[in-house]
């Protein structure tokens, strides 16, 4: 098993190490090369800030590598951590708050559920209706009036 970790948040040498510790062959890849490394593994997996019904909002970068990792037959799995699948309504208020008129200089950008294949979550995977179906995010009236990103 080799894993690729891109540098989308300059946190991917402490995952390289940690892996490498495992005894995992783990190679960092710098931002310039996602679309190579994307092409060339067997899974994408994207790490959700939140997600929703329609897709989910990740690091930049995320989208690019998943579109890439389609075109070439390979799977994308999205890990959503607990309490990061919201429902519908806070999904949609919190989209409209990162939804930007120049998403090219954005941190963050939405990747659509079709980009998905499985969802990663702690208790193992799902399929990507769970976005839809089994959100764990929390539902406040409070999120949805007071909610700023």
């Amino acid at each position: 098993l080799e894993v690729f970790v891109s540098d989308t948040d300059h946190a991917a040498g402490s995952l390289v190490s940690r892996l490498r510790s495992a005894d995992v062959d783990a190679v960092e890849v710098p931002l310039l090369g996602l679309g190579a490394a994307a092409a060339e593994a067997d899974v994408v997996v994207v790490e959700a800030e939140f997600a929703g019904p329609t897709g989910a909002v990740c690091a930049a970068g995320s989208r690019a590598a998943a579109a890439v990792a389609r075109a070439a037959g390979h799977e994308v799995w999205l890990l959503a951590g607990v309490g990061r699948v919201l429902p519908s309504r806070v999904w949609e208020t919190a989209l409209a708050r990162v939804t930007l008129d120049a998403p090219w200089e954005s941190d963050l950008e939405v990747v659509p559920a079709d980009l998905i294949d499985r969802l990663v979550r702690t208790g193992g995977f799902g399929e990507t209706s769970c976005l839809a179906i089994q959100p764990d995010g929390p539902v406040a009236p409070e999120l949805l009036a007071n909610l700023s990103w």
